[in-house]
């Protein structure tokens, strides 16, 4: 029987949800087996377990015994909250793909009745068409359980072959000997190097060849020359004096010689080497021997 598009991705969408919740509700499950298991064998999973508290003082043992008590009870109550929890989100899941399934029969019922409103001389056609949209809704749905329980069996196969190896790895016999003391000596040293940091090893450079007599005079003989050259270098650089020294006595002298040319007196001619008091008492007297006509 034919059955249109619109409707058939309507039913995988429904077809889909159902399966993811399935799939959450089988995921649940397990958790809980695996718990129940734990509690079956009186031990307590590693994310459940409280770390250990250590007693000190006098009574240190009997206050240990003590304290590791209150933990196992507190574990063991931990455990029990924990499988009440994952029994109740059970019970919602379950409710869950209950409405989920019965999302599916709706939605082909409400198409039903639709049909039936708008033409009812065609009720025998229309059943047909519930009848495919159920078994279509069906394989969809077998199709994709199909699918999940073949993965959850290879995940569960694979699983199982990794716990044989393993088991079998330890379970393997272990011969004493020469060459399995050394292997495991080995396999110690690798695992330990392999934590440590990588070390660069040095790397061994040529020898150089041994010098011989001609070779020695010749390295003396440069490196005399080379003093030597060094020592002339020294004195010429001492004699010259260097452009900053003798650009700063430039500056210094030209500013002396701005200073003495600001601050200079004038000069006084003399007309004698007398001082100049003597000479002006001479002049006194010249003038007045001239106004008497008597020159000295």
């Amino acid at each position: 029987m034919w059955i249109d598009d619109n409707f058939q991705r309507v039913l995988k969408k429904l077809v889909h949800s159902l399966i993811d919740a399935e799939n959450q509700l089988f995921s649940l499950q397990e958790r809980k087996q695996k718990l129940e298991s734990f509690k079956s064998d009186g031990k307590v999973p590693k994310g459940l377990k409280i770390s250990r508290v250590a007693a000190k003082g006098r009574n240190a043992e009997r206050l240990q015994q003590i304290f590791d008590g209150i933990l196992r009870d507190a574990e063991s109550k931990l455990l029990d909250a924990t499988i009440e929890a994952l029994q109740i989100e059970e019970q919602q899941l379950k409710d869950g793909c209950v409405e989920e399934k019965q999302k599916v029969v709706t939605s082909i019922e409400a198409w039903r009745s639709s049909f039936q409103s708008s033409d009812p001389s065609l009720d025998i056609e229309a059943d047909e068409f519930v009848k495919s949209a159920k078994s279509f809704a069906d394989y969809f749905y077998f199709e994709c359980a199909a699918k999940r329980t073949s993965k959850r069996v290879a995940d569960s196969i694979q699983k199982a072959n990794k716990a044989a190896k393993n088991t079998e790895r330890m379970e393997a016999q272990f011969t004493v000997n020469e060459e399995s003391i050394k292997d495991l000596v080995h396999r110690a040293v690798q695992r330990e190097v392999s934590k440590l940091t990588p070390v660069s090893l040095p790397v061994k450079t040529p020898q150089a060849p041994r010098k011989t007599s001609r070779s020695r005079i010749k390295e003396r003989s440069s490196s005399a020359n080379r003093s030597k050259r060094r020592d002339l270098s020294r004195n010429g650089n001492q004699h010259k004096p260097s452009a900053s020294k003798t650009s700063a006595q430039g500056r210094r002298s030209r500013s002396k010689h701005r200073r003495q040319s600001t601050t200079r007196k004038p000069r006084v001619n003399f007309s004698d080497s007398r001082p100049p008091s003597v000479s002006g008492r001479q002049q006194s007297k010249n003038v007045k021997g001239r106004g008497n006509g008597v020159v000295k």
